[in-house]
């Protein structure tokens, strides 16, 4: 099974921390790197342990500009939709999930839970790192939003309830997810010019350089329209 470097707090919770405790697992937790297995980064994250942790690893404090790689990705989803619905958009463009979690607000009346996802290698290119998460919040747009910050932190939670611990996700595929996804409700006429335009977005940096986007090194320039997403 794969490791990975992460931030992993020491202190165990049983419910959601609050107040001041927030404030100190976000002052001390990127000095707590671990580089942990999968399996047992799970188990961590659960009772009767419920730690909190950071998806990457930081340079300094817990601020974007200080991030430094990742190979672990999560997903918030706290507004209705089920782990069942979720699974069956995975399952329908060929992707799933390492592990999910119920996060210590979860109960019977609205489900929450935390879906991770984990890669082959760890990204070190921040852009790539965020048309990652982007592509995965793209497919899903229940997600809690606040999710797309590399400074994200996540807490621990209640119980797994999936495990996958041999699953990578697969990043080209998730492109091509992303990309179907997002023309499925298009109508024919317009389809070809939302692919096109996509594809220009995806194909450029901020500094307009077409040298540095996941979509040029997964799916290339030179393929066909219906290849292009929007992450």
């Amino acid at each position: 099974m794969l490791t990975h470097e992460i931030c992993l707090d020491n202190e165990k919770f049983k419910r959601k921390p609050v107040n001041r405790k927030i404030g100190e697992i976000s002052l001390r937790i990127t000095q707590n790197k671990a580089e942990i297995g999968i399996q047992d980064l799970a188990s961590q994250l659960v009772q009767p342990n419920g730690k909190s942790w950071i998806p990457a690893r930081f340079e300094g404090e817990r601020k974007n500009e200080n991030w430094h790689s990742q190979s672990l990705f999560a997903l918030d989803f706290d507004n209705g939709i089920t782990f069942e619905e979720v699974m069956q958009r995975l399952t329908e463009y060929g992707l799933s999930c390492t592990f999910a979690y119920t996060t210590f607000s979860n109960s019977p009346s609205l489900s929450k839970f935390r879906v991770v996802f984990q890669i082959q290698e760890a990204i070190v290119e921040p852009s790539f790192r965020d048309e990652i998460q982007f592509g995965l919040m793209a497919l899903f747009p229940e997600v809690d939003k606040s999710c797309k910050d590399r400074a994200r932190l996540f807490f621990g939670g209640q119980e797994l309830i999936h495990e996958d611990y041999e699953y990578c996700l697969d990043i080209e595929r998730l492109i091509q997810a992303v990309d179907f996804h997002s023309i499925k409700d298009s109508n024919r006429s317009n389809m070809a010019r939302d692919l096109r335009r996509r594809k220009e977005r995806l194909t450029s940096n901020e500094n307009g350089s077409k040298n540095h986007s996941l979509y040029s090194k997964y799916i290339g320039d030179g393929g066909n329209a219906s290849n292009t997403a929007e992450l």
